[in-house]
């Protein structure tokens, strides 16, 4: 056994590939002694070596939250933390989804912790995080910034530094250590102007200058800012948006878009002042002083890495961040929407199975109360008085399997000849035009570069890439797709569903049925699709359409309980308590 082990150290770097072999060789597990991790006497590794990544750290009313989180193989060590001569130990859960097997192991060998430290702030002190055994021993490991820690974007820094609403934050590059002090402009302008000769460009020194110039033309004001992608404005956010504008609350609101969609906006809402471009100065002193940021997706994604606004960003903004979602959560996207991500004060759930599943699963690791049931603002827009027009949307969801892909690999694809093969249907060709219907195809937004290879197929299937999802769907009789989480905005104005999922879908499910609790048809084949479209445009004559059938109507309202315009309301209200 000796020469196997001997093997096992020298063989693999990887120190819980050694763990797993070693726990399998000798069938014990691993524990700490004095200030190491052992298994059966063989040293793994000093418990200095264990890494710490931080994804928060963050202070609204003097009240300092830092989370972050390691993967484990024992129990005998854990995170405490020492501020104002006081010791804070760390409240701890386990990421359900989150492990680490090597690659030939049949079994988990670590499992990955999240921790937090919720403590007050009352003096200028030094945070140091380190590790406690059960025997009291206390190390100090090594402290790490994710891609999502407010200091992952400005490793360049001289003094790397984080202002929050009370408080300033700076860390020692060299270990991590660290320091919070009350926060006053002579304090920030300090660390500004430390920081300014070394920024990466001069647009970047004046943006940071700039800062300072104007930082008390802003101290002060009540500011709340909305986004939704960066060149478009038709989703959860720019819906709260125009609610939150009509409330005369004394605070000013903003939407930000970059210059592209931003001459679009402007264009289709010159009155609106407080439509404000990526691109201006100002626009980023908003984002330093703005309290709350409301947005279907992650603040940076309007912003390209490695420009001034990133860095501007992770410095600067203290705002209170409310992901409003983009979609609603069906499938298993806790590799995306966890707590280390997004990190958000408030997540928006439109649906009871939808928020149970949120809370009640530890890969997502949200906070209780972060998640609140009020409903997507966009919904409001989705209650239709009107009839809609002889249109059938097709939405096919965005794959894993297509991003990427060139052009040539696309049309190779499985996905691409699914979608042609249908749409160039003669049948289908010929029943859309006898009943003078429309398909318009609405490809998902990181997909819509391959629309054009769709165009010019018939005069009854056009691209829906000018239309947003408001303008399309209300106007649309009807809605296919496959699993596409557009369907529940669609379904929302009890207009019939069809499920063609000829493909599998590729994210894994949930709570979510399609059998037992969709909102329409399941069609796997082409023929069976073109049979119920032809029997419903036969069946719309002069403007009266099919309606959905009742068992999907008795799943729709169990679904989303009552179906109401006041989901803006009831979001708009809940960020005000924040």
């Amino acid at each position: 056994m000796t020469d196997r082990i001997k093997e096992i150290n020298e063989k693999h770097s990887d120190f819980y590939t050694r763990a797993y072999l070693l726990e399998e060789l000798t069938g014990e597990k691993a524990v700490v002694k004095d200030t190491a991790v052992y298994i059966a006497d063989n040293l793994l590794m000093p418990l200095s070596s264990t890494e710490l990544k931080l994804f928060c750290v963050k202070e609204y009313n003097n009240i300092i939250t830092i989370r972050g989180f390691y993967h484990s193989i024992c129990e005998d060590f854990a995170p405490v933390l020492v501020y104002n001569n006081q010791i804070f130990n760390a409240n701890i859960h386990i990421s359900e989804n989150d492990f680490y097997r090597p690659k030939y192991a049949e079994k988990n060998t670590a499992v990955l912790k999240i921790f937090e430290f919720v403590f007050k702030f009352e003096i200028d002190d030094t945070i140091r995080i380190s590790l406690k055994t059960a025997s009291g021993r206390i190390v100090s490991p090594k402290l790490t910034h994710t891609n999502f820690s407010p200091f992952s974007a400005i490793k360049r820094f001289k003094i790397p530094f984080h202002t929050c609403e009370n408080t300033v934050f700076t860390v020692t590059p060299k270990n991590n250590i660290l320091f919070v002090e009350k926060s006053n402009f002579e304090v920030i302008k300090h660390y500004t102007m430390c920081n300014a000769v070394n920024m990466n460009t001069i647009e970047d020194t004046k943006l940071f200058l700039y800062y300072l110039e104007h930082y008390k033309e802003y101290e002060g004001r009540k500011i709340w800012l909305f986004s939704d992608r960066k060149n478009t404005a038709d989703d959860n956010g720019w819906a709260l948006y125009n609610y939150a504008k009509k409330q005369n609350d004394g605070i000013e609101k903003y939407f930000i878009i970059n210059k592209t969609g931003y001459d679009k906006l402007k264009k289709e809402n010159p009155e609106d002042e407080n439509i404000v471009c990526t691109e201006n100065f100002d626009t980023f002193m908003l984002i330093a002083f703005a309290e709350k940021w409301a947005s279907s997706l992650t603040k940076t994604i309007l912003f390209s890495s490695g420009t001034p606004a990133i860095q501007f960003l992770y410095v600067y903004d203290r705002s209170k961040f409310i992901f409003l979602q983009h979609g609603i959560t069906k499938d298993d996207v806790t590799d995306f929407y966890n707590e280390r991500r997004y990190n958000p004060e408030m997540f928006v759930a439109t649906a009871k199975k939808e928020f149970d599943y949120i809370t009640n699963s530890s890969a997502f690791g949200y906070p209780e109360g972060v998640v609140k049931l009020t409903g997507f603002p966009r919904f409001d827009n989705r209650v239709y008085n009107e009839p809609p027009e002889k249109i059938i949307t097709f939405a096919p969801t965005w794959r894993y399997s297509i991003s990427g892909m060139t052009e040539t690999e696309f049309k190779a694809s499985d996905y691409y000849k699914m979608l042609i093969d249908f749409l160039t249907d003669p049948i289908l060709l010929k029943t859309l035009e006898k009943n003078n219907f429309k398909i318009i195809l609405k490809l998902h937004p990181l997909a819509k570069q391959f629309g054009r290879f769709f165009a010019d197929i018939s005069e009854c299937i056009t691209i829906g890439d000018n239309l947003s999802y408001a303008e399309l769907f209300k106007k649309s009789a009807m809605l296919i797709t496959d699993f596409s989480s557009v369907f529940f905005d669609f379904a929302y104005s009890e207009r019939p569903v069809i499920y063609y999922q000829k493909l599998p879908n590729h994210h894994k499910p949930t709570y979510f049925n399609y059998e037992k609790d969709g909102f329409g048809e399941i069609i796997t084949e082409k023929e069976e699709l073109i049979k119920a479209i032809a029997e419903f445009t036969e069946n719309s004559k002069n403007n009266i359409f099919p309606k959905q059938k009742k068992k999907y109507l008795d799943r729709i309202n169990d679904f989303f309980g009552n179906i109401d315009n006041n989901n803006c309301k009831r979001t708009y209200d809940a960020i005000f308590e924040l």
